[in-house]
């Protein structure tokens, strides 16, 4: 028999749980719940165990005073399925290893039990399921990852990764959170907003520019909260009146979410927050370090 969810055709028992369990993507098929329970009969001649009998040793039998099968206590639950919660602690452990609130775990009750009824990540293990779906999320709140990164966390192959994560963005229609996107273009709409022009505004754009480049090196989505963190910097070289709170206004950003990204570019462009008033933007993009 074939498995329901990923049509796997083997499974194996585990007699200490009483479980068999489909051996691709752990779901469990049949789980045997028997109730061994020794009870006590009350007579005006004898007391009877319930639940033994010399003439028919069954566990959960009662046996009336005259040794006669009154009823068998013996209880199957079929189909029990155990592994969504082992998909949300996997998804939970994952998850863990990024700055995340706890709150983001309710999207993966949300968006599995969807996908699942659907059966749209068949033939895909728990572990690349959990891989995908944690790797989709992360995404979707423009929380700084890459494809290299989810991969050493899950130990889930990346091109495995990108597949289930894909279907899930088509199937709850966000396939632009893994489309190319012109982030000059979409810099420049930012900066409307802003009322930034001349030299600062050309700035701005080259320096998008440049950090593009090295984000897509590191397999990295230039999110909005990257570009509202880069035109925050080139604002703290060029002593622009730029704030974060400026940019929250008009953009979707936000403080945390910015703080977050900052961090991550200081590491990228091998600086801190402390040297952008030494720098130019034309030396940090040449690659000028003191």
């Amino acid at each position: 028999m074939s498995c329901k969810e990923c049509g796997c055709l083997t499974s194996s028992f585990d007699e200490r749980l009483g479980e068999t369990v489909c051996d691709k993507c752990g779901l469990v098929e049949i789980t045997h719940f028997i109730e061994d329970t020794v009870q006590f009969k009350e007579s005006a001649y004898r007391t009877s165990v319930i639940g033994k009998s010399s003439h028919m040793k069954q566990l959960g039998s009662i046996i009336t005073t005259s040794g006669n099968l009154k009823s068998n206590n013996m209880r199957h639950n079929v189909n029990v399925n155990v592994s969504d919660r082992r998909m949300v602690v996997l998804s939970a452990t994952t998850l863990s290893q990024y700055s995340i609130n706890r709150d983001v775990l309710t999207r993966v009750h949300t968006y599995y039990r969807a996908i699942k009824s659907e059966h749209v990540l068949k033939g895909h293990t728990l572990e690349e399921r959990s891989a995908g779906l944690t790797y989709f999320i992360l995404k979707e709140i423009s929380i700084p990852t890459s494809l290299r990164k989810h991969q050493s966390v899950t130990d889930v192959p990346s091109s495995r990764i990108s597949k289930v994560a894909k279907k899930i963005a088509k199937f709850h229609k966000k396939a632009h959170i893994f489309s190319e996107r012109n982030i000059t273009i979409i810099a420049q709409q930012l900066l409307d907003k802003l009322g930034v022009t001349g030299d600062e505004r050309l700035d701005i754009i080259n320096m998008v520019s440049y950090i593009d480049i090295l984000l897509s090196e590191r397999d990295i989505r230039y999110s909005d909260n990257f570009l509202a963190s880069t035109v925050w910097m080139v604002s703290q070289i060029n002593e622009m009146n730029i704030t974060q709170k400026n940019l929250v206004e008009v953009w979707n950003c936000s403080d945390g979410a910015i703080r977050v990204a900052l961090k991550q570019l200081y590491i990228i462009l091998g600086i801190t927050k402390a040297e952008l008033n030494t720098y130019s933007v034309n030396e940090i993009i040449h690659g000028i370090r003191i």
